[in-house]
């Protein structure tokens, strides 16, 4: 499912509804499986490593925050961290050293079948491994209290408008939102559908027209305004999907990659 598809408002509308009708309790829960359904449109075999991942970092973070020994508490930081880039090395690099260490044994002689597994890349896989590694990190810096409720970390780590392509958010910044009550606020609901939609315009009719033009954008120094599928994606998401959920934007960051003055600054 891409956020320019059909599907996408059907889902919207009862992500939406289903995030203000159902008991506080139960809202991380509804998050969680929200964010699941989203991305097993992509690979239902990959939402099962994110499902994974996640429960795996939940209890190593419950394991940094009651580990008094320093030396231990950084090992099981090390064990979250090793765990995510496993992942995302494996299938980012598995064929690409695998190709390499066969060449290099045929350097030397040494002659060895090719080996293979057409490892093929996860959806988003970069952003939620860093997602999940900063909420590890937060939690072993003391900057973020460890969930003792799953349900709160897979909320935080599926939350759909940033699982695929990101920004990657602090654990401090978004978790403590997720968990707080939340009041229909209908006339930031209609902003943020106003904005959500504009995105759209920019991206579906400019920039994907621009994207094909790319040395006049350059020469005319709109790129950084239209040019961008990422910054089209970022206007959408970033901060206009989270007014609906009564969520605060993201960090500055984001705005500040779409208000580059030139294609070259961005």
């Amino acid at each position: 499912m891409i956020f320019n598809s059909w599907d996408f408002p059907v889902f919207l509308f009862f992500a939406l509804t289903g995030y203000y009708t159902v008991p506080s309790r139960f809202r991380n829960v509804f998050v969680m499986f929200c964010g699941l359904y989203f991305y097993s449109f992509w690979s239902i075999k990959f939402a099962a490593i994110l499902l994974f991942s996640s429960i795996v970092d939940y209890f190593l973070a419950l394991q940094i925050a009651q580990e008094s020994n320093s030396v231990k508490k950084r090992n099981w930081l090390i064990a979250s961290i090793g765990m995510n880039l496993g992942i995302l090395g494996f299938f980012k690099y598995f064929n690409f050293f695998m190709d390499n260490a066969v060449t290099f044994m045929h350097g030397l002689g040494i002659s060895i079948p090719p080996v293979a597994l057409h490892v093929v890349l996860p959806v988003g896989v970069s952003f939620y491994t860093f997602q999940e590694m900063s909420y590890t990190i937060d939690v072993y810096r003391w900057k973020c209290a460890a969930r003792t409720n799953y349900f709160d970390v897979a909320a935080f780590v599926m939350f759909f408008p940033q699982l695929l392509a990101g920004p990657i958010e602090r654990a401090g910044h978004l978790l403590g939102q997720l968990e707080k009550p939340k009041i229909l606020n209908t006339e930031a609901i209609g902003r943020g559908l106003q904005l959500v939609l504009w995105g759209l315009f920019q991206k579906v009719v400019i920039a994907e027209y621009l994207d094909d033009c790319q040395l006049f954008v350059r020469r005319a120094r709109i790129g950084s305004r239209y040019g961008s599928r990422f910054s089209r994606y970022l206007c959408i998401c970033a901060p206009n999907i989270l007014r609906l959920f009564g969520l605060h934007r993201y960090r500055a960051r984001c705005g500040q990659m779409v208000r580059r003055r030139s294609y070259a600054q961005f």
